[in-house]
């Protein structure tokens, strides 16, 4: 019995089993170890799409999303045969999310890379650049690691005059946003989060994460800006200040 034979007796089985859906059940199948008397592998995602395969055998270059190495070894497949996939979907005109989920519910490709797939298919094609978010948007991280615990960090944020030691070159309106978004929550994992909107200027996380006794990271993320200018602006302004506090726990 072929592989794909093999396969759709299991998917069967599970839905006459729990009246599942067939998408439903194959991702189940495609996720569960193979039986051992099984002739392939049960690597779910390894599964070659039912398409023709392209002509060209150069790798795609992924711009930044997912490498072509990575997805190869994931999911048994070539970005060029993805964007195939994409294409037969007729995924410029349904759009990234509609994308997404056909490589996720119909070729069992696991959901985070099924968003790293979609987003470089959508760069290739021009729909958009590098830090781009669907709708035209667009973000970044920036992160330092500091010689401070993270209590010590949080404390650098929320109070002001420690605060405006440091971010002196950030937009005022993004200072402001911050001073006003209070304390840093606390999370199980000893990590503190603040997330603020800054009108005009998007929105700003900042994550604080433990890093061993003495150390931690902070993690900027700035979205919804609205051109690459603007990220270019804030980013270079993030990446000084948080040289600046790096410095500042360094003395």
């Amino acid at each position: 019995m072929t592989k794909e034979r093999t396969t759709k007796a299991r998917i069967r089985a599970r839905m006459d089993k729990t009246g599942e859906r067939y998408t439903a059940a194959r991702r189940h199948v495609l996720s569960e170890p193979a039986p051992r008397d099984a002739s392939v592998s049960a690597k779910p995602v390894a599964e070659t799409p039912p398409t023709a395969p392209t002509k060209s055998t150069t790798p795609v270059e992924s711009r930044g999303a997912v490498s072509e190495a990575r997805v190869l070894e994931r999911t048994g497949t070539s970005l060029a045969r993805w964007f195939s996939v994409l294409d037969a979907f007729d995924a410029v005109t349904k759009g990234h999310t509609a994308a997404a989920r056909h490589l996720r519910d119909d070729h069992g490709v696991d959901a985070w890379y099924s968003q790293g797939i979609t987003v470089a298919y959508e760069r290739a094609k021009g729909l958009r650049g590098i830090n781009e978010r669907p709708g035209g948007t667009f973000e970044f991280n920036v992160t330092k690691v500091l010689r401070a615990t993270v209590a010590a960090v949080a404390k650098a944020i929320e109070q002001a005059t420690a605060r405006a030691a440091w971010t002196s070159g950030i937009e005022a309106a993004v200072t402001d946003a911050i001073g006003r978004g209070g304390a840093l929550a606390k999370k199980a994992s000893g990590a503190r989060r603040l997330r603020v909107v800054c009108g005009e200027h998007g929105e700003v996380e900042l994550v604080v994460n433990p890093k061993g006794e003495d150390k931690s990271q902070l993690v900027v993320t700035h979205r919804k800006l609205a051109d690459r200018a603007a990220l270019e602006r804030h980013r270079a302004a993030w990446k000084r200040a948080l040289d600046a506090l790096s410095e500042r726990f360094s003395r």
